[in-house]
């Protein structure tokens, strides 16, 4: 289990990789753009389309298995704080079951939908030709790798709760 807990988390670290270059490339991309297009009158090419198919998509979703590891995702737990340990035991494991449903839909079709983009070749003709089928598998690949965290996060939950609950320690 610990090696299984030290490759997903590994892989969330490479995603945030990817997610920090994205942002770098996106801001050079854009403040050359401004540069180029105010200075010259000169924009380079094809910068809504790297931005919106590559850098945003990227920025917005690689960092998301990390985000679950670290257990930074927006909760409202205005309720939950007050309920009884039994209770918040029960909530908790619905949670991570739910996303984990949630997170598996979404790995199957947005994966259908890269295959498919890798398939057709697929590309936006703008200024140049750009080839936006590679940036399809960033969705799938971070929905995946979440879904993966919540089976271990559930795993490791009810190994938790089964533990105090043997020792009576659950509703005390």
């Amino acid at each position: 289990m610990v090696w299984i807990k030290g490759l997903v988390d590994g892989c969330s670290r490479l995603l945030m990789g990817l997610t920090i270059i994205c942002l770098v490339l996106m801001m050079l991309n854009i403040v050359v753009d401004v540069l180029l297009r105010s200075l010259f009158n000169i924009p380079v090419p094809a910068t809504a389309e790297l931005t919106a198919y590559y850098y945003m998509v990227g920025a917005v979703f690689l960092p998301l298995p990390l985000v679950e590891i670290k257990d930074e995702s927006i909760k409202v737990d205005l309720f939950f704080n007050m309920a009884p340990e039994k209770l918040k035991a029960l909530i908790t494991k619905f949670a991570y079951v739910a996303q984990i449903v949630f997170f598996s839909l979404m790995f199957w079709q947005t994966g259908h939908d890269a295959i498919e983009a890798f398939g057709k070749g697929e590309f936006v003709d703008s200024q140049i030709k750009i080839y936006v089928w590679p940036g399809r598998y960033f969705l799938p690949m971070a929905f995946g790798l979440a879904a993966l965290v919540s089976i271990l996060k559930l795993v490791e939950h009810s190994s938790h709760s089964h533990r105090r609950a043997s020792q009576g320690q659950i509703g005390h």
